[in-house]
């Protein structure tokens, strides 16, 4: 599980707080009687590989199951009013997942930058979704690894290092630890196997988890190396912390 999670974490540096419920409950999440509701969405969806082999599948295998995310999604915005604010950071990471997915990379910084308004502490408003909005944003304009690497640092360096310093450290170690073959022996020991057992169908969190570790292997992975080189500029260049001038002793009051 824990495997499970640094997947996510990786990509959703610094999203907090965790979320322990099931992913595919809040496709149930009530409809307000004001908003039309969509037509229902079947509560799986048949994968047409196995998890594994989707890793690296054409957009045309990706294409119907892209469309059931589409729909589960569409149906959870609609009761969005309804949903705490736990289940809204989901349904904006999902949302911005599937952009990612898609190849849709005008469209995830809006989720992203939702999310990060619904953070509950300091770090997460600065740091959540920083990896997705910056490699989305160096797909949609084709930017360089160079550029790729500038941009993490100056944002890093925008930062309050007090807030987030544990976080961009975390983050830098993450990015350092993760290997391709780890993620894709991942897929085959877990997700491989609970396809086996539901005969191809995925729950919605099965398949978001399904589409991060495609992402971190064909969009993190690629770029480790400037994104990496961007988080150590950021470290050594950071803002020394202000020395504490030591106060003096107070003199005893004359008696």
């Amino acid at each position: 599980m824990k495997r499970c999670l640094l997947l996510l974490t990786l990509v959703w540096a610094a999203w907090a707080p965790a979320h322990a419920t099931d992913p595919a409950a809040s496709a149930s999440t009530p409809v307000p009687e004001s908003s039309p509701a969509p037509a229902a969405a079947p509560e799986s969806v048949r994968l047409p590989r196995s998890p594994s082999e989707m890793l690296d599948a054409p957009a045309r295998d990706w294409a119907p199951v892209h469309a059931w995310v589409a729909q589960q999604l569409q149906a959870q915005e609609a009761g969005v009013g309804t949903m705490d604010r736990d289940a809204q950071i989901q349904l904006r990471i999902y949302q911005a997942l599937l952009a990612q997915a898609m190849g849709q990379w005008d469209r995830v910084a809006a989720p992203v930058e939702r999310a990060r308004r619904l953070q509950f502490g300091h770090p997460g408003r600065h740091v959540a979704g920083l990896l997705n909005e910056l490699l989305a944003e160096q797909q949609r304009h084709r930017h360089s690894d160079a550029w790729l690497q500038g941009a993490i640092r100056d944002r890093v360096l925008a930062m309050p290092w007090d807030e987030v310093g544990p976080v961009i450290v975390q983050l830098r170690q993450q990015l350092q630890a993760m290997q391709g073959p780890g993620v894709r022996q991942f897929v085959a020991a877990r997700l491989d196997l609970s396809a086996n057992i539901s005969k191809g169908q995925a729950s919605l969190g099965f398949v978001l988890q399904l589409m991060g570790a495609q992402f971190q292997l064909h969009q993190v992975l690629p770029r480790r190396e400037a994104l990496v080189a961007g988080l150590n500029e950021a470290m050594a260049q950071r803002p020394a912390p202000a020395a504490k001038v030591p106060q003096a002793a107070s003199a005893p009051a004359a008696g």
